[in-house]
């Protein structure tokens, strides 16, 4: 069967709550349908996809084929601390969590932050989960008032056997504070 795989980013700003964190603004580019694994043809068994940082596709589980023979664009998601009284983007911590949403045919099992940058360079004091994981959940050292940190998403994508024709969405969520 053919279907149509698309990743669709869902960038939300969501803070932490309570009076620990002042949420961030997060963007990712290219946004919307990406990444995308293109027309896959789905097999009997479910499928797992590698989606490298540099955009290159390998199926690392399964049956399924991917038609589009080509790699594509990863996420490269920035959290702007943009927090402009007191001194927490200059002293503080920059909480990000990213998790996989809820989808029916094609799901999320695993990503990574890659390339980590703060303000450009090496981010310091890298604290918790960075991948590869279901969920990643780490801390940086705020890079500066109206500067940022940088990543790169790779991630497996796993693809369920289904006599389902037509796109296979999968989506996930980053959330950003600083405290």
């Amino acid at each position: 069967m053919k279907a149509r795989v698309f990743g669709l980013l869902a960038a939300l700003t969501v803070g932490v709550s309570g009076a620990a964190g002042q949420a961030l603004p997060v963007s990712a580019s290219p946004s919307a349908e990406a990444p995308s694994l293109g027309k896959v043809m789905t097999g009997p068994s479910s499928s797992v996809f590698a989606i490298s940082s540099s955009g290159a596709v390998t199926r690392t589980s399964g049956t399924a084929v991917r038609i589009t023979n080509t790699g594509t664009s990863v996420p490269t998601v920035t959290v702007t601390c943009n927090i402009q009284s007191g001194n927490t983007c200059s002293t503080g911590t920059v909480r990000i969590v990213v998790t996989a949403a809820s989808t029916s045919r094609a799901s999320i099992t695993s990503f990574t932050a890659s390339g980590l940058k703060c303000d450009g360079a090496t981010c310091q004091s890298i604290t918790g989960t960075t991948g590869p994981a279901p969920s990643l959940d780490f801390s940086v050292r705020a890079p500066g008032k109206q500067k940022a940190v940088t990543f790169t998403l790779p991630m497996e994508v796993t693809i369920a056997a289904t006599p389902t024709t037509g796109n296979a969405v999968y989506r996930y969520n980053v959330s950003a504070s600083v405290n």
